[in-house]
């Protein structure tokens, strides 16, 4: 898992966003913290909910990891700070326009 998360990060196809929250999803060890940090070198808000979450997991290295990968992708700078957070994404999800349809 760790050798496909490390070059999950390599790769520049946004699929590999996918993969890389798939992967934390099911992970339960250490490896999360690679996760989340993977996540925000990425700079994909697809996976802004997944390291809210990872804000409110068990291990403090995930929780502090997330914050920076947020910050990272957000530019804002609140650490951990579950509710600052979550209002930055509920303003950021209003002022993003949606995804022009597939034809």
């Amino acid at each position: 898992r760790w050798r496909a998360a490390r070059a999950l990060l390599t790769r520049p196809e946004p699929e590999a966003t996918d993969l890389l929250i798939a992967l934390y999803q099911k992970e339960t060890g250490v490896l999360r913290r690679f996760l989340v940090e993977a996540l925000g070198k990425r700079h994909d808000v697809r996976a802004v909910p997944v390291l809210l979450g990872a804000l409110a997991d068990g291990d403090e290295e995930v929780r502090r990891r997330a914050g920076r990968a947020l910050e990272a992708i957000s530019g804002q700078a609140y650490g951990t700070d579950v509710r600052a957070w979550q209002k930055w994404w509920a303003i950021e999800r209003q002022n993003r326009k949606p995804a022009p349809a597939k034809k």
